[in-house]
């Protein structure tokens, strides 16, 4: 794990060498696509970008979910974010005008109540279609009614042909050895995240038996790890519904892990 100093080296030497970075960026050049209530026409331009592809996208769960005051909450935590993240914020927009400029698939996991807001915040240089799966307030997991919110989107994602999803995002870590151990932040959801691992390791031992199943998920495990938070609960929820997952390092938090694991 790099010391906060480095980090913090390494964010002045980028505003000084990158003054832009401190501007909010702006732009109306990109289309967002509700995947959840596209017409068939834009399913069918996903489906085609899907298929030039092989059937690998790249996603993102809640990529400027720090940028938002409202959304940071406590003063400590603003102030982690917007100290330390320039690097993970310079990455993830060169990733995603990459992206978005080759023709790339790219589906955004955004919380409903700031979808709108994307096309303030979507990188100034990038031009062409990004794809949105809007969530609820504080989780990954998608805003459908739906009795399985994850139901609707890995049908769409595997009628559209998608195989396997490069995930990143900016909250994610690993569950290395056992149970999760949190603070009081994240006690409420202790057992539901320690239910969530232990029904994972049983499918990874299912997943063992046959590894042409999901290649790039099973390298990392048969590691015996966990991904957990936002970045991680989706990437749960996208394996057991059937679909291949590995990890970009576009992650603050999950960077070092993933350099090491997947």
């Amino acid at each position: 794990m790099i010391a906060l100093s480095s980090m913090s080296e390494a964010t002045d030497q980028l505003l000084e060498n990158n003054p832009q970075l401190d501007r909010e960026p702006s732009n109306t050049r990109v289309k967002t696509v509700n995947l959840l209530s596209a017409s068939q026409e834009e399913i069918g331009e996903f489906r085609k970008t899907v298929t030039q592809r092989d059937g690998k996208i790249a996603s993102l769960v809640h990529p400027y979910w720090q940028e938002d005051p409202q959304q940071a909450g406590r003063d400590s935590e603003e102030e982690f974010y917007g100290s330390t993240n320039l690097v993970y914020k310079k990455q993830r927009d060169q990733y995603m005008e990459s992206c978005i400029n080759n023709n790339i698939p790219l589906v955004l996991f955004e919380e409903t109540t700031a979808i709108d807001l994307l096309p303030q915040k979507l990188p100034s240089e990038a031009q062409g279609t990004v794809y949105v799966i809007p969530t609820k307030p504080g989780t990954s997991e998608p805003d459908s009614n739906d009795k399985n919110p994850w139901n609707p989107v890995a049908n769409l994602l595997r009628q559209a042909g998608v195989k396997h999803i490069v995930l990143g995002g900016l909250v994610l870590d690993f569950n290395l050895t056992g149970p999760v151990q949190h603070g009081e932040y994240l006690d409420k959801y202790q057992q539901k995240i320690n239910e969530e691992i232990e029904d994972l390791k049983r499918y990874g031992k299912q997943l063992a038996e046959s590894k042409g199943t999901s290649p790039a998920a099973f390298r990392w495990l048969q590691k015996n790890v966990a991904p957990i938070h936002c970045v991680g609960m989706a990437a749960q929820e996208l394996l057991k519904a059937g679909l291949d997952v590995s990890f970009s390092p576009i992650s603050l938090w999950g960077y070092y892990k993933i350099k090491n694991i997947a």
